[in-house]
């Protein structure tokens, strides 16, 4: 069989091949410190319905600032390490990033927020297991939270309509901070949303987006370089399938953050 099954396929015959992919994060941002942001600077990104399926196998424009890799099917790809350094200590998430709909309006009135997302491009069917939806701040200017949740949602397994709990973002929020949705108690991962709810709503404006994205590591940097081995350190090795763009977000103490990222793939 083609390819790598698990690490230990890795360990045994070694790499046939490798690419690099590096980020670099400029200093900026706005919103409140502590809270996960999106390198994703782009408040026209994704567009509103029918929204974005993010496969790097189209054409695809410099706002969705992701990483991707050349397809090697049938051979398999893998995260083998992750390096970096940054001016403050943040955590690092690589998530490949799946789809997203954004200009969501969260003004008059309140209630139910149309949705529907495209169909996903990777992890579909029981494979959303891990899948999670994320509310990105695109624009806002409030003297009031906005309290959102998932109104319906369908989740791994195929169940339909289902909800998840409130979410606050506060009034001091903006571009490009990253909310995670509570999903239901007994409904793990999202196969699609179709609907989110607004219990409370922005004073003045507030545009946001949903986009279904699969996290696939984490780390932390500092201004000392570190390295993280998944094939050693951790025993286990992230897919990165054909098609994926691979989106970071970070959380910090603030947004004057700089960061420089090396994401090294292997693949046979």
């Amino acid at each position: 069989m083609a390819g790598f099954a698990t690490w230990q396929d890795y360990e045994i015959a070694g790499v046939d091949y490798s690419d690099v992919g590096q980020l670099w994060m400029p200093s900026g941002g706005t919103g409140v410190n502590f809270t996960w942001r999106s390198r994703y600077n782009s408040g026209s990104e994704p567009p509103a319905a029918p929204g974005t399926i993010y496969d790097s196998a189209v054409a695809h424009p410099p706002t969705w600032q992701g990483l991707d890799f050349p397809a090697v099917s049938p051979k398999r790809r893998f995260i083998h390490s992750i390096s970096g350094c940054s001016n403050l200590p943040v955590t690092i998430c690589v998530y490949d990033r799946l789809v997203g709909v954004g200009t969501i309006g969260f003004t008059t009135p309140v209630g139910s927020k149309a949705v529907n997302t495209p169909a996903l491009p990777r992890y579909s069917g029981v494979d959303a297991v891990e899948n999670q939806a994320w509310f990105t701040v695109q624009s806002f200017n409030t003297t009031q939270p906005v309290i959102i949740n998932l109104d319906s949602y369908t989740s791994a397994d195929g169940s339909t309509g289902q909800s998840g709990g409130s979410i606050s973002i506060p009034t001091s929020s903006g571009t490009p901070q990253m909310w995670p949705m509570p999903q239901s108690a007994t409904k793990r991962g999202i196969r699609s949303v179709e609907s989110i709810n607004a219990s409370q709503i922005a004073t003045s404006f507030c545009n946001g987006s949903v986009v279904l994205l699969r996290p696939l590591a984490y780390v932390s940097l500092s201004s000392v370089w570190n390295e993280v081995c998944f094939a050693t350190d951790h025993l286990t090795m992230p897919r990165v399938y054909d098609g994926a763009i691979l989106g970071v977000m970070y959380n910090c103490p603030t947004a004057l953050v700089v960061f420089n990222l090396t994401i090294k793939t292997v693949y046979g």
